[in-house]
């Protein structure tokens, strides 16, 4: 029986389990939300009035200029795909084709292009004017430099720190934008390397500070500040190549998502040797309402 090793045999779980990812929707609550049934869509906006003093009585009545906007979004089509042979169910012997664990894939796929989607929304280029075709960025003055200390320190790139916070609540503040102007209050986007340094950066071990962070890390707590922390490694990039990367903020008013309808088909595709087809697909887009209730901070994460 010494050949009897030939005839040990490797046994094969059945069932599919998914690798690490992103498999929920983290923006969902947290931006004003719309559907979209034609290639594009606008919103027509007002800006604030002033009153005028009245100095002469019985004056003329004189009109004030009113400024109105709009702002467009249009969403664009995205699909993910997957083939299965015909003969994938003889091929693949005891295991299980992994036909519901594709679709649940392929509906994580879709929230987390939702995410990025706002995100993407949210610093980048939003579209103005009659026909939708003037570019909107975010101003300088909406943003919070990597190299930002508090007033009299000496400017140094760093990661997420309290002084950034402290400067974008401010901005927000001169801005008018408050915490309970909606029930969701004020919102910031960080990844794991702004909550590290973060915690890094408050250097008073026994401060009320430290403790709140540390929770903070921990995911104890999700606010902080008067914002509430939502944690995405899908964060934008300010600097790619300096390693500098954004924290975001936003009031849930800020942002407008746009969705039309997710679906899954699943057919058997006869030109293709009747190949079973799932393809999720989804129509969607988003885009930045007011550049006032958004603040973009830079974070150093080099090494």
């Amino acid at each position: 029986m010494d050949q009897i090793e030939q005839h040990y045999i490797t046994q094969f779980h059945s069932a599919w389990e998914h690798l690490t990812q992103q498999m929920s929707q983290l923006f969902a609550g947290v931006v004003s939300r719309d559907t979209v049934n034609g290639k594009e869509k606008s919103y027509n906006q007002i800006a604030k009035t002033t009153m005028r003093l009245v100095t002469t009585r019985s004056g003329q009545t004189i009109p004030q200029e009113r400024d109105l906007t709009k702002r467009w979004v249009r969403p664009r089509a995205y699909d993910a795909v997957d083939w299965f042979d015909e003969f994938d169910d003889i091929l693949l012997g005891t295991i299980v084709k992994p036909t519901s664990e594709v679709i649940q894939s392929h509906v994580a796929a879709y929230k987390r292009t939702l995410d990025a989607l706002v995100l993407n929304a949210a610093v980048g280029t939003a579209y103005t004017g009659e026909s939708g075709t003037t570019g909107t960025v975010l101003p300088t003055t909406q943003k919070v430099a990597v190299n930002y200390i508090k007033p009299g320190g000496t400017p140094a790139n760093v990661g997420l720190t309290l002084d950034k916070l402290i400067k974008a609540k401010s901005i927000l503040g001169k801005n008018h934008v408050y915490e309970d102007q909606n029930a969701e209050g004020l919102v910031i986007s960080v990844k794991q390397a702004h909550l590290d340094d973060l915690l890094f950066n408050v250097s008073q071990v026994s401060s009320k500070d430290y403790n709140a962070v540390q929770a903070l890390v921990n995911g104890e707590v999700k606010n902080f500040m008067g914002f509430r922390f939502i944690r995405s490694e899908e964060n934008p990039w300010v600097d790619e190549a300096n390693d500098v990367s954004a924290a975001v903020v936003w009031h849930p008013s800020a942002i407008k998502l746009v969705e039309g309808t997710r679906k899954t088909h699943m057919d058997v595709l006869p030109q293709q040797n009747h190949t079973l087809q799932i393809r999720t697909v989804g129509w969607m887009g988003a885009t930045r309402m007011m550049e006032e209730k958004v603040v973009q901070i830079a974070c150093d994460e080099s090494p």
